[in-house]
């Protein structure tokens, strides 16, 4: 099949309509998949394309759009030459796409904050239970005599270690609790990207 202007934007709009670089990652099963449905769609329109096709084709276009815009950026110090309806097209999947890679980063980020914080926090209760536990074996195997006259500066370090270790739980705590803020941010901030994005390719369809 000789691709074609008209062809192209077809293309491009299928792959906005399904949102393959928004709803999902990059090699990804759902992103295979989405690359069929919108092959799908374009047989439905009688070109005979398979998914395959269809992404090399969008690649194909992606570097010629980069190519223009360096090439733009050169000779006027900013790409603000009027672009085709293909070329808009491109930009705005190239956008879509950058936002879902810095989303996907910034999650993985907190996700990675959360598991480290609950890795502390385990350690300081097993060093709360190792701690009482050993003073349970020493209480046993002193008698009573000395375990007077050392009862209080073990209580006193038992309370000092107690307290450390509550406030390690404590600090955990709040960093687990700011760090899904934090994720709820991103999740908030790729939502309304991709309502923004919807809206603008509407905006183009219109």
């Amino acid at each position: 099949m000789v691709w074609t202007e008209e062809k192209d934007v077809k293309l491009l709009r299928a792959v906005a309509a399904e949102g393959v670089f928004i709803n999902s990652r990059a090699g990804s099963r759902e992103k295979g998949e989405l690359w069929q449905v919108a092959a799908s769609s374009l047989v439905a329109e009688r070109m005979p394309v398979i998914s395959r096709s269809v992404r090399d084709r969008f690649n194909i276009l992606a570097k010629k759009w980069r190519i223009k815009v360096r090439q733009e950026e050169r000779e006027s110090g900013g790409g603000d030459k009027e672009m085709s309806e293909a070329e808009k097209l491109v930009e705005l999947e190239m956008e879509s796409k950058k936002t879902k890679e810095q989303n996907d980063e910034a999650k993985k980020l907190v996700e990675g904050e959360k598991k480290k914080a609950i890795e502390m926090r385990e350690r300081a209760m097993e060093r709360f239970r190792q701690t009482k536990k050993r003073e349970e074996e020493t209480e046993k195997d002193e008698g009573k005599k000395e375990k007077k006259r050392r009862r209080s500066g073990e209580a006193i370090d038992w309370l000092r270690e107690k307290g450390e270790n509550m406030r390690e739980m404590k600090e955990q705590e709040l960093q687990e609790r700011r760090e899904e803020r934090e994720a709820q941010k991103a999740q908030t901030e790729q939502f309304m990207s991709q309502m923004q994005a919807q809206n603008e390719q509407m905006k183009l369809f219109q």
